[in-house]
């Protein structure tokens, strides 16, 4: 967010100047950084993909990308089509429903179109849910009902390969107090 003490000049430096030393340090931890745009109540700089891309472009580095989400999306009322202008700099997805609900569930909005504008940016990053359950047992217990068995076994092992980097970050962390 920037201060309503710093005229934009200044915080156009500074935020450039942050994103090209996140750039350099997610080399090091091995990392992708993502800019992610906010509702306009959250902040007053990266409100859309399209306020996200020129920064990116801008510093044009390959550990430096554009996240989407859809809840922030809905409350800047974008359009999903607007993930069609990242132009390969799409790093990851979040979704959610516009009052920031668990997709899938009874009152959900389509995210057809969302699957819609992936498919045809070829997408195969990571998308995840980033929601807020009321009552967590049930609704995730709503959802697996509905799925099928195929689309319970295609769903992804997330803890695949996490033991192996948090071995690293530890030894790594031990090696840098050294």
């Amino acid at each position: 967010r920037r201060p309503d003490d710093m005229d934009i000049d200044t915080f156009n430096i500074k935020f450039e100047r942050l994103l090209k030393l996140l750039a350099q340090e997610a080399v090091t931890a091995g990392i992708t950084v993502v800019v992610e745009p906010l509702s306009q109540g959250d902040t007053n700089t990266v409100n859309t993909i399209r306020d996200a891309m020129p920064w990116v472009k801008k510093i044009n580095h390959p550990n430096l990308k554009v996240l989407a989400d859809t809840y922030h999306m809905h409350k800047n009322q974008e359009d999903f089509k607007e993930i069609e202008n990242t132009e390969g700099l799409l790093s990851h997805v979040h979704i959610s429903r516009g009052d920031r609900g668990v997709p899938g569930l009874e009152n959900c909005e389509s995210f057809k179109p969302l699957v819609e504008v992936l498919k045809k940016i070829n997408y195969n990053s990571r998308v995840s849910i980033e929601a807020m359950y009321k009552d967590f047992e049930k609704e995730i217990i709503y959802t697996l009902r509905r799925m099928t068995l195929q689309e319970i076994a295609e769903l992804p092992d997330v803890s695949e390969g996490l033991e192996n980097r948090i071995k690293v970050a530890v030894n790594t962390h031990n090696n840098l107090q050294a």
